[in-house]
């Protein structure tokens, strides 16, 4: 239904079917891995920009988590670091914008238009608009993979367990036949020389 939907918009949609189409997007249920694409795509089909990225904060750095075209996602910014929580200079941007949730900073969302061109108020309205939704989702993509990484790290913590458990099983049993065990034979060997 995505690709049907987006495909019905226009090269260059209007603001108001952007900012529909996204948040009935944003209602159904899609991965987190998903969703920073599609929200990329929509940005980019609603400013006519050359690229649009979407961008997630790591601590005090900001990683780009998701570009359109999708082509463009292998050639990808590296980390950015951020000062004093405020949003930097993003390489090759012609306007980006902030995208917080209760006042955290989660992210930015950046457009690149064509040389000599510039983004129109309405543009940048769908900019200013989109990022105030998009506060949600990525907050939603933040706690999914803060809820991955910690499951990952609940299997590590298993499979050290289990294999520090193991450990303990084999080194009593290798206790149990090479010290009890021994003496077990020795005492029955004395018991039958005393007879």
């Amino acid at each position: 239904p995505w690709r049907r939907s987006l495909n019905s918009l226009s090269p260059r949609a209007t603001p108001y079917q952007v900012l529909s189409q996204f948040s009935s997007q944003v209602a159904g249920s899609y991965a987190a891995d998903e969703l920073l694409p599609r929200m990329a795509r929509v940005l980019d089909e609603g400013t006519g920009a050359e690229r649009s990225i979407v961008w997630l904060r790591a601590g005090d750095v900001l990683r780009a988590a998701a570009t359109w075209p999708l082509a463009e996602t292998a050639n990808m910014t590296a980390a950015i670091p951020m000062s004093n929580g405020r949003l930097p200079a993003l390489p090759g941007a012609t306007r980006a914008v902030e995208v917080r949730h209760q006042g955290e900073l989660l992210g930015a969302l950046s457009v690149e238009k064509r040389r000599g061109e510039s983004l129109t108020p309405v543009e940048e309205k769908l900019l200013d608009d989109l990022a105030h939704q998009a506060g949600l989702v990525l907050k939603n993509v933040g706690l999914t993979a803060d809820l991955q990484r910690r499951l990952e790290e609940l299997r590590a913590s298993r499979q050290r367990l289990g294999s520090a458990q193991d450990a303990e099983r084999r080194k009593l049993e290798r206790n149990l036949h090479d010290g009890a065990q021994q003496h077990l034979v020795a005492l029955k060997v004395k018991l039958e020389l005393a007879e």
